[in-house]
């Protein structure tokens, strides 16, 4: 039994939609099912009539809600004054982000955050899904994760504090002898010619933003995936070795920029900015300390956030397109869906 899935239970319960569900807990509608259909099977009976649209809660489905909500506070509650508890001893703070993010930049950025007091903290990696419900859940005092307006994390403004602490380019990269020969470009030779890409995984938030950069190109690529794996730097390793193009954040090229060389020009990239959240909510003199020197070192504007009630672009793989608008994307106006 895992707690994720009665949140991912009582997400659907509120949205009666399993595609919009799935949105929101940052997974693929595919992942998403298969945790909804594992509670069914560990409880033992059906919760949700799927024969319906939007789909139906059934009545031990209706029931279950309550029972899930008042665990879930429980746990949290637990778990919330437990750790507060600790930080106040020992002045310690737990923080979420991705693989990318944790070995390229974080000590760095520790060296600097932490400077003049007494703090310690749980660095915790991990995808996507993973960070964000160890924000929610409590388990992390502070997200730090990727940005781009077309792919937001679905967080809450209002519960959640948002700072810039600084930002990248996701751009394609391939073995540099490969590239200068021009055995591996962008575009392609021929619009038939296969590209072998090196690819993140579904619930990856880096594939959603290398969907949408695709999405936004005259032509479809014909895309061989040659590997998936949400870890960039795995990724990286294997566009060293030659086997294909893969997008990789700036976080994660530090000694590799004589290996690698760049594919196509600007309209394969994407620029991110790096935010981090926490919960307005959570109280912690520790990490009240930690946030406000977060703030004097990084003093710029709060990231731009979707309109309430409108959904953000997606990529192909992620759900149907929705209707054409101008939008401007690096300096030009386009049709987009």
């Amino acid at each position: 039994m895992d707690i994720g899935w009665l949140q991912d239970f009582l997400t659907l319960a509120e949205t009666r939609n399993f595609t919009k569900a799935g949105e929101r807990r940052n997974s693929s509608q595919a992942a998403f099912s298969r945790r909804i259909q594992a509670l069914e099977t560990w409880l033992g009976m059906p919760l949700v009539d799927r024969t319906t649209f939007p789909v139906e809660l059934t009545a031990e489905g209706y029931r279950f809600c309550e029972h899930a909500r008042d665990v879930l506070a429980q746990l949290f509650d637990a778990r919330i004054s437990l750790a507060q508890g600790a930080m106040a001893r020992h002045g310690h703070v737990s923080i979420a982000l991705p693989h990318a993010l944790g070995s390229g930049r974080f000590s760095s950025w520790w060296l600097k955050w932490s400077q003049g007091m007494a703090l310690s903290c749980t660095i915790l990696p991990g995808n996507v899904g993973d960070a964000v419900n160890a924000l929610i859940s409590g388990a992390a005092d502070i997200l730090i994760y990727y940005h781009n307006p077309q792919q937001p994390l679905h967080l809450d403004h209002l519960r959640y504090s948002q700072i810039v602490v600084g930002s990248e380019t996701l751009r394609p990269y391939g073995a540099r002898h490969l590239v200068k020969s021009g055995k591996l470009s962008l575009p392609p030779a021929s619009s038939d010619e296969p590209v072998p890409v090196l690819s993140y995984g579904a619930e990856s938030y880096l594939a959603r933003v290398v969907d949408t950069i695709l999405d936004h190109q005259p032509t479809q690529l014909r895309r061989v995936s040659v590997a998936s794996c949400n870890m960039a730097e795995i990724l990286r390793e294997m566009a060293i070795a030659g086997q294909g193009i893969a997008w990789l954040p700036e976080s994660v090229l530090a000694g590799c920029t004589d290996k690698l060389e760049p594919v196509g020009d600007e309209r394969w990239t994407m620029s991110l900015s790096i935010i981090a959240y926490r919960d307005r909510h959570h109280e912690s003199a520790a990490l009240d300390r930690l946030w406000q020197q977060i703030k004097d070192l990084h003093p710029q504007s709060r990231p731009k956030v979707p309109p309430q009630g409108k959904r953000p672009a997606r990529g192909r793989v992620h759900g149907t397109p929705s209707p054409r608008r101008k939008t401007q994307f690096r300096g030009k106006t386009m049709e987009t869906r």
